[in-house]
């Protein structure tokens, strides 16, 4: 208990008891400064404001707090505005990419940068909605790992305890800077000659 402690009020939210930290030790804790360093999403495409990476021996895991703004729900359902289950598979993900990056610069790889490769899906696992103000505790946990290929486990819980959404099973690519910033230019000119 006196790991989800510290790492509840590093967070500044609680962490529900329902998520098993069990023999998990603290390996980072990431203020916003940080979590930029290991990734590239900025502006409204940057949702996580702290993480922190447990390391349980066979299982790594990262912890992301994500409050939920007005501007995230703007324009989906007026007059009664919550997430798109859409932005929360973002969060998702995020979350994932999060724990490839750090995982990546400890195995040595400074310049590379985690690409979703592939999602089997977004699920909804009660019908709470999600609101402005509530904040999303976000769990990855990281199943497997060959290569360049990382896969995730995703969940996010509200911060008062209950499961709202579920991402299993998405693998994450990681590409040198250069190349995806190289490939991107390709694209672009193909597709506008």
């Amino acid at each position: 208990m006196e790991i989800l402690k510290r790492v509840s009020e590093f967070l500044g939210y609680p962490v529900p008891e329902k998520i098993q930290l069990g023999d998990h030790s603290i390996e980072a804790m990431l203020d916003r400064a940080a979590i930029m360093e290991l990734i590239p999403e900025r502006g409204h495409a940057l949702f996580a404001e702290k993480a922190v990476i447990l390391n349980g021996g066979e299982h790594v895991t990262c912890i992301v707090t994500v409050p939920i703004t007005d501007e995230m729900c703007d324009g989906h359902i007026p007059g009664a505005p919550i997430l798109p289950l859409a932005i929360g598979g973002w969060m998702l993900s995020q979350c994932g990419e999060i724990l490839v990056a750090h995982q990546s610069r400890c195995a040595g790889e400074t310049d590379t940068v985690p690409i979703v490769y592939e999602v089997g899906g977004v699920q909804s696992k009660n019908r709470d909605f999600l609101l402005p103000g509530d904040c999303l505790i976000l769990v990855g946990e990281l199943i497997n790992h060959r290569l360049v290929l990382w896969k995730v486990n995703t969940m996010a819980w509200l911060s008062g305890g209950n499961q709202v959404v579920a991402m299993p099973d998405v693998l994450y690519t990681t590409i040198s800077k250069e190349q995806l910033e190289r490939r991107v230019r390709e694209q672009s000119q193909k597709r506008r000659s």
